[in-house]
């Protein structure tokens, strides 16, 4: 298996991350298909939507049991290039056009190397193409220096209206953004660009004993630990069948048909049990999943002001969310599932428990459950920087992750039906 870091450096897009996630499972013996093909019952399987959300599951023996799942998503916030925009020179630079995909801290995107990578669609002697790019080392955002902004009431300058990226290269000023991507992505003259969606982000991934600063943590961490639990279980046979899944669009409300509002996740299950709807409803009754996602860890001068005390801390293991504004997926049982899938594997385990009175963020968690009538706990590794172009870990908590995704595919089906049996009494 590769490591965080490598998995990272591969997947500079949810592109790329879905492209990767499906060459390692790959490597581990899962037959890769179209999601319009009949599934093969008898083996583990990897699929994808839109290429940029997918599905890996290993069947099991008894449908009717349920399954259990670790569901995270592949996108992450970032600058994305305008599909209608144009380059513009500026002396020895060439400045390109972009905008914010979802809630990028923009501040922290000046002044360092950045990469570009993504997809370009286009048609080309009437068939449709998509190839996937990667420009390392593509550009910059310059900041303003402190005399510029004398006499105004500004301490910083952040962009807020217009966004554009500096690069240099062999480009035309006033070219198109179908030209530009046609001369990156070698793609032909004679083609027609019929869609463009290239993302910046940072390229810095640098390790500091166990903390790691990376790009895209949130949420590729998750990506990483749910696939790592699964290839670990590959020769073992379970009755309930383990599942993982990488949705898109949660950075902007998860409302799309790759997103986990979407009807993927419950058509899988129709498609890979083929029980009746009665038989089908029962085994979402048994069925778990742990929606996967970053939390904040307690930062060093501010805390974390939107989790009450004791805030979480880097090396002191994975957490287990809360929040009373049902932001995060939370009941009793689900929770007493997860801690004692914790303590029965030794993983270090700490509770986030956010404030009622102040918006911490949310995850796709409820939105799963609400939508599929599943049991779900949100969890995952606690970061500093979140959302920033680089993000913070301590690799002994993303280890203690790894565990705990294999524990809750392999377990926690059984730990679920002991406490359905005790919640009866």
């Amino acid at each position: 298996m590769i490591s965080l870091q490598e998995f990272i450096k591969r997947s500079p897009s949810p592109w790329h991350a879905v492209q990767t996630a499906i060459a390692v499972l790959k490597e581990h013996g899962f037959a890769h298909v179209r999601e319009s093909e009949p599934f093969v019952s008898d083996r583990p399987i990897v699929y994808s939507r839109d290429r940029t959300q997918f599905i890996a599951y290993i069947p099991g023996t008894t449908p009717s049991a349920g399954f259990s799942s670790v569901q995270s998503h592949t996108d992450s916030p970032a600058l994305r290039l305008l599909q209608n925009g144009e380059l513009k020179s500026n002396g020895s630079m060439f400045t390109v056009p972009c905008e914010p995909y979802s809630g990028p801290v923009l501040s922290r995107w000046l002044d360092r190397p950045l990469q570009l990578a993504g997809q370009i669609s286009y048609l080309l002697n009437g068939k449709l193409k998509f190839k996937l790019v990667h420009v390392d080392k593509f550009g910059f955002i310059p900041s303003l220096a402190p005399h510029m902004l004398r006499g105004t009431d500004q301490k910083d300058w952040v962009p807020e209206n217009e966004y554009v990226v500096c690069t240099t290269g062999d480009y035309k000023d006033k070219m198109s953004i179908s030209d530009f991507s046609k001369k990156i992505g070698e793609i032909p003259a004679e083609a027609v660009i019929t869609a463009v969606n290239l993302e910046i982000s940072a390229l810095e991934c640098t390790q500091f004993g166990n903390i790691l600063q990376c790009p895209r943590l949130d949420n590729l961490a998750s990506v990483y630990a749910s696939i790592h639990g699964l290839v670990k279980q590959m020769k073992v046979q379970t009755p309930h069948t383990r599942m993982i899944c990488g949705f898109n669009n949660e950075e902007v409300g998860s409302q799309t048909r790759a997103g986990a509002e979407g009807p993927f996740l419950i058509n899988w299950w129709r498609r890979v049990s083929g029980l009746d709807e009665k038989e089908f409803s029962s085994s979402l009754a048994r069925s778990f999943a742990a929606s996967a996602d970053g939390g904040h860890a307690n930062h060093p001068i501010k805390g974390a002001g939107s989790c009450n005390d004791p805030v979480p801390v880097l090396g002191g293991g994975m957490i287990i969310k809360y929040g009373q504004k049902q932001n995060y997926a939370f009941t009793d049982h689900c929770v007493s599932v997860a801690k004692a899938i914790c303590i029965s594997n030794n993983i270090k385990f700490q509770n986030w428990i956010g404030r009622s009175y102040k918006m911490g963020g949310g995850t796709i968690g409820n939105i799963v459950a609400a939508g599929s009538d599943m049991n779900v706990v949100d969890c995952g590794i606690p970061m500093l920087g979140m959302h920033s172009c680089v993000e913070t870990c301590d690799l002994q908590d993303v280890e203690a992750f790894n565990n705990y995704c294999a524990g809750i595919l392999m377990d926690s089906c059984k730990v679920l039906a002991q406490a359905h049996e005790e919640m009866m009494e």
